[in-house]
């Protein structure tokens, strides 16, 4: 069996858990939709995830799906990405326990830092009285070809 349809059968029985301990019911979209985001381990937006779906020949409505990444963002199965931008960024929880994220603040461009020791350090951190499930870090600033561009942009103005 393939490691993401291992990942797939531990979000479903995941998801059936949450549903059940709050009296929802487990529909056919909601696995749909979840066995798309488990397809991708890139950040998406409600559009590109319908694009998925319609990929799949699978009909949902638009508040479907942002209904559904709600109740998975509640049930740990799909991180929200606080981007600065008018469409969130969504991306199903990480396979290990800890992730950090640099965001441009240009493009919003979001990309995964794979430092091990960086990541080691972020889940060294003690936690009292608190059982974290993800250790998630932001990390804001301007990617290279945002920079470039910038700089770019500023030696054109001092040439006028």
């Amino acid at each position: 069996m393939s490691r993401e349809n291992t990942l797939l059968q531990r979000a479903t029985a995941q998801l059936r858990t949450f549903l059940q301990a709050n009296q929802l019911r487990c529909t056919k979209e909601r696995l749909a939709i979840l066995e798309a985001i488990y397809q991708t381990d890139k950040p998406f937006t409600i559009d590109g995830l319908m694009q998925m779906m319609q990929q799949k020949r699978f009909h949902v409505s638009m508040a479907t799906l942002y209904a559904a990444a709600d109740l998975f963002a509640r049930a740990n199965l799909l991180l929200r990405h606080p981007a600065t931008g008018a469409s969130a960024l969504y991306q199903r929880i990480p396979d290990s326990g800890c992730s950090c994220y640099l965001i441009c603040n240009s493009c919003e461009k979001v990309s995964q830092l794979e430092k091990k020791d960086a990541l080691e350090l972020i889940e060294s951190i003690p936690t009292k009285r608190f059982t974290p499930y993800h250790r998630i870090t932001y990390i804001y600033g301007l990617c290279m070809r945002c920079k470039a561009k910038q700089k770019r942009q500023l030696d054109k103005q001092k040439k006028h």
